[in-house]
């Protein structure tokens, strides 16, 4: 009988532990299972972060040359607005003269006829 109750322990002994055994490798190919997972988001993570530092790269690479252009074009409509005053001044100045000839063609025919007078008085 003593026999027996030893027999039946070790029995269940052995059917614990084969009980511990399954647990042991469940839990083993659940951490493995959880580790590959792991790599996966952590290499997924990785190719993301690469992914948005070469697009942070390039917009920036973008936003200076625009800001190389816009540069540009400020120096361009400075240019060209000067151009526009000196033109404008020119134009100013064509004007003076055209009105100062049209005086003076309005007043040489006047002045003719004064030095025509002058000319034959003296000659009187």
């Amino acid at each position: 009988q003593e026999y027996n109750k030893v027999v039946s322990k070790l029995s269940n002994l052995e059917k614990e532990k084969s009980q511990i055994t399954d647990d042991t490798n469940t839990k083993s190919q659940e951490v493995h299972d959880l580790k590959a997972r792991l790599a996966l988001q952590e290499d997924t993570h990785t190719k993301a972060y690469d992914m948005v530092i070469s697009k942070l790269s390039n917009l920036e690479e973008e936003k200076t040359r625009i800001i190389d252009t816009l540069n540009a074009k400020s120096q361009e409509i400075s240019s060209l607005k000067d151009k526009v005053r000196i033109q404008e001044d020119a134009h100013t100045k064509a004007m003076e003269n055209i009105a100062f000839l049209s005086q003076t063609n309005s007043i040489i025919p006047a002045l003719k006829k004064e030095k025509d007078k002058m000319i034959k008085d003296l000659q009187n």
